[in-house]
């Protein structure tokens, strides 16, 4: 995790910064009420960091959507030196063609090492995680993707999409990935669970599955997920379950 010097808390602050001296930047707006000039103003300035290396952007929940997410992946393909990028817009209807438009610009950054998105709850379904693979297809360097997409329902085609893409990722050794709420079933985890596989230097993995250990169809899913781990020579794993009655944890 980078540690930011400075970190901006309004737009009117971040303008006013020398935009082109950024290379570490971190935007939090998880207390900011945004309308669409003000997306138009983000971007406008995020074009001008153009030696970026290091991106954390945050935006509060419930001010986005596709017509400023696509505004936002057009201004982050300008900053194409980015090695380390960590994106929140939990909570923010970006829709299937918000997400492809992510996807696209995440695609422009051949030189990404650390990525973490959090797009939980945020209106996708298989569309919109293909649109996204299709951008992690291209992440030869990637070392370490943490990604939350719970509550949006990709279904085990979405999630097949994404295991297609991440075998592509020949150097990624940490995973960490939240699918709860997404209707992948145990066709989407077996899927999942074939490709990472196929990651040969992947050596850390968590997840988080909700519901009750207990129950015989998370038995079933815990299954899926050690046939995939007895392949992993090196793997250190985490498996989490949150159940939803009392929000436990129960580590396996």
């Amino acid at each position: 995790m980078i540690d930011f010097k400075q970190e901006f808390q309004n737009i009117e602050e971040f303008l006013k910064s020398s935009l082109s001296s950024h290379k570490e930047l971190s935007i939090n707006l998880a207390n900011v009420e945004l309308n669409r000039d003000d997306a138009k103003m983000l971007s406008s300035a995020l074009e001008n960091c153009q030696n970026l290396l290091s991106l954390r952007l945050v935006i509060k929940s419930e001010q986005i959507r596709m017509k400023g997410i696509q505004l936002l992946s057009s201004s982050l393909t300008k900053c194409s030196y980015i090695s380390n990028l960590y994106l929140e817009f939990k909570q923010n209807e970006i829709s299937d063609i918000g997400a492809q438009y992510l996807g696209s610009a995440l695609g422009s950054y051949s030189n990404l090492q650390n990525l973490t998105l959090y797009i939980d709850f945020c209106c996708m379904q298989c569309k919109g995680a293909t649109g996204l693979a299709s951008g992690l297809s291209k992440y030869s360097n990637l070392q370490s993707f943490k990604l939350n997409i719970q509550g949006n329902y990709i279904g085990p085609k979405g999630v097949t999409e994404l295991g297609s893409c991440l075998e592509k990722c020949i150097n990624l050794s940490k995973l960490t990935i939240n699918l709860n709420f997404t209707n992948i079933g145990s066709k989407g985890v077996s899927a999942l669970g074939s490709a990472l596989a196929k990651c040969s230097n992947l050596t850390n993995f968590k997840t988080w599955p909700q519901g009750n250990p207990e129950k015989p169809w998370i038995r079933g899913y815990l299954r899926i997920w050690f046939q995939f781990i007895k392949k992993q020579k090196y793997l250190n794993f985490k498996i989490t379950f949150a159940t939803k009655s009392n929000q436990s944890k129960r580590n396996i």
